[in-house]
């Protein structure tokens, strides 16, 4: 899921980024939210370990993984973060427990239980 390798040696052959503004909407790759017609969104394509992929992602969520990614190198600038394409809000719930000692999941079974 989220893996912050200090092995920067990396599996893609090529890939690129692109922020068009949407002619149809599409499904956010990490929230599965929807990108509406004319707004912006991060397109990510590629060959990842010798397959193609192609991700659409929304700006908020690409905010928050641009967040993720600095908060991660503050930890530990030797990070190299790398994080599976969907597990955005695991990896940084994951990030609050592990490194800030906050547990975000005990906060929603707290809520739930009032």
């Amino acid at each position: 899921m989220c893996s912050c390798d200090v092995d920067t040696g990396s599996a893609d052959d090529f890939w690129s980024e692109t922020w068009p503004k949407a002619r149809k909407p599409h499904p956010c790759s990490e929230c599965d939210g929807g990108i509406a017609r004319g707004e912006r969104y991060q397109r990510v394509s590629g060959k990842w370990d010798g397959r193609m992929y192609s991700y659409a992602t929304c700006a908020l969520c690409h905010a928050y993984s641009d967040a993720l990614r600095q908060a991660e190198q503050a930890a530990d600038p030797d990070c190299a973060f790398a994080y599976e394409k969907g597990a955005l809000w695991e990896c940084i719930a994951e990030f609050c427990s592990e490194v800030l000692g906050y547990d975000p999941h005990a906060y929603a079974d707290d809520a739930e239980a009032a």
